[in-house]
């Protein structure tokens, strides 16, 4: 994989983050907390295995954004031109091996990988039915 120098997400990218979910929309980013693959990672969470949800959503999320790359376009290139220092032309011209190494790169990161482990189990938490607490 072509190696391309991006920054850490911060706080200040956690808004394109969500436009790019609410571009994807709610009901397949709600599916990412029913994946069997997930909701056993979340359910190791006592164990502190924090890590592995994030690694585990950032993988399905990768799908999510694949089924969905129309949608979230014009985001994703702002966003990859905002870690990576770039204009968003000189984003829409790279190489098409490049562009998808940087999507790869983005998706994979630790801060995503940060994101997705902080926010699922909450979103887990939110979807659960009322009578499964008892």
């Amino acid at each position: 994989m072509k190696q391309v120098n991006m920054r850490e997400l911060t706080a200040e990218d956690m808004g394109m983050l969500f436009d790019i979910a609410s571009a994807i929309g709610s009901d397949e980013i709600a599916a990412l907390t029913e994946d069997p693959a997930i909701a056993a990672a979340i359910s190791r969470l006592g164990s502190g295995n924090f890590r592995e949800v994030g690694a585990v959503a950032a993988a399905k999320a990768a799908a999510i954004i694949i089924r969905n790359y129309r949608k979230c376009e014009p985001l994703l290139r702002q966003l990859l031109a905002s870690v990576t220092g770039k204009s968003e032309a000189e984003i829409a011209k790279s190489g098409a091996g490049t562009y998808a190494a940087m999507l790869r790169q983005l998706v994979t990161s630790q801060g995503m990988k940060d994101f997705f482990t902080e926010l699922l189990p909450f979103a887990a938490a939110e979807t659960a039915s009322p009578d499964s607490a008892s």
